[in-house]
């Protein structure tokens, strides 16, 4: 089996963790600490998905720009399938979690939601409720005159 780990880059290990597991409700799998006794690396765990989260190091590119480049990018967790996301989006809403797209059935078979961390990454949940084929998918995508980005006017 095959896994996906991403590493996010983040100001203090300490905060993001807690974000990650008392609000979200992800489990600590461990984190790691130097010298000064600072946590530099964690994971967090969730059904089966890990994030690593790490110290960010000084780079050249401007704080500025790594928000932005975090904007583009999302992290799917899709849930088992006897999972609650109806519930778990409304614990989310009442922890006052920022909820950057409202929960959906999508048409590409998908209900799910998105949420921003408090260091700006985007983190989509997603319960899989019905089968759709490409052609399917190309059908509805066509119907809804979906762009891509650079093509819009």
């Amino acid at each position: 089996m095959s896994t996906l780990r991403p590493i996010l880059a983040v100001p203090d290990v300490d905060a993001a963790a807690a974000f990650y597991c008392e609000t979200l409700g992800f489990d600590l799998q461990f984190s790691l600490q130097d010298k000064n006794d600072a946590t530099f690396f964690a994971s967090v765990g969730f059904h089966d998905c890990s994030i690593l989260l790490s110290q960010e190091q000084p780079r050249e590119v401007p704080a500025s720009l790594r928000r932005q480049i975090r904007a583009d990018m999302t992290i799917i967790i899709t849930l088992p399938t006897d999972s609650d996301i109806d519930a778990f989006h409304a614990e989310l809403a009442v922890k006052g979690v920022n909820i950057t797209e409202a929960l959906a059935d999508k048409f590409w078979g998908n209900r799910e939601f998105s949420i921003q961390d408090p260091n700006g990454y985007c983190i989509a949940f997603a319960l899989s409720n019905r089968d759709v084929s490409l052609e399917e998918a190309k059908d509805i995508s066509a119907e809804l005159d979906l762009q891509a980005p650079g093509d819009r006017d």
